[in-house]
């Protein structure tokens, strides 16, 4: 990794945590606090990383490619395990999981090219929403876990957190059009080849 070895490693250790989410997460009971607390480190560790690298000028390639690898991987984990246990539908799962495939394909064109793709607002705005909507749903999680006067999995817990899930879902979906839109040129001119 050489330069930006300290913002490279958090980012390949965001990566390398998400089994240790599900790990917490199957387990399930007094384990969900753990999953939420991984969930945190996933969401700090994001911050940390970039924060990180701009501070201290280190700023490389491998870390421009790896850390938006590195949040789909664990957000999208996260994700999983919502669906898994109920507390996501499978539409919004698959929108989350397109967006990315597509914006991932996107970039792929750009670096052919040779075009260094600019970070967009409505990717930004994303980002957030989906550290804001994993962070609720995973205490939602908690709370529904320790509330004994809501042993049904039908409880407004679950209604809510599906509802959360399918708001980040729509935003992630338009951060998606807009980021193929502001760089359709770069696809047009790789289709045309």
């Amino acid at each position: 990794m050489g330069r930006g070895r300290l913002p490279n490693a958090i980012t390949l250790g965001r990566i390398l945590l998400s089994p240790v989410f599900i790990f917490f997460f199957i387990l399930g009971g007094n384990y969900y606090f753990a999953a939420f607390l991984v969930g945190l480190l996933f969401e700090f560790t994001d911050f940390l990383d970039g924060a990180l690298a701009r501070r201290s000028n280190q700023v490389t390639g491998f870390g421009k490619i790896f850390d938006p690898l590195a949040d789909s991987i664990s957000r999208f984990t996260v994700f999983l395990c919502l669906l898994w246990k109920g507390y996501a539908d499978v539409f919004p799962v698959a929108l989350i999981f397109y967006r990315d495939a597509l914006v991932a394909t996107v970039r792929t064109f750009a670096a052919y090219e040779n075009v260094i793709v600019a970070s967009r607002w409505s990717g930004k705005l994303k980002a957030v929403l989906q550290c804001a909507g994993i962070t609720a749903v995973l205490f939602l999680i908690l709370l529904h876990r320790f509330d004994l006067r809501a042993p049904d999995p039908s409880a407004g817990y679950v209604t809510a957190a599906r509802w959360i899930v399918w708001v980040v879902a729509v935003t992630t979906a338009l951060s998606g059009i807009d980021y193929i839109r502001a760089n359709w040129p770069v696809i047009k001119r790789f289709a045309e080849k």
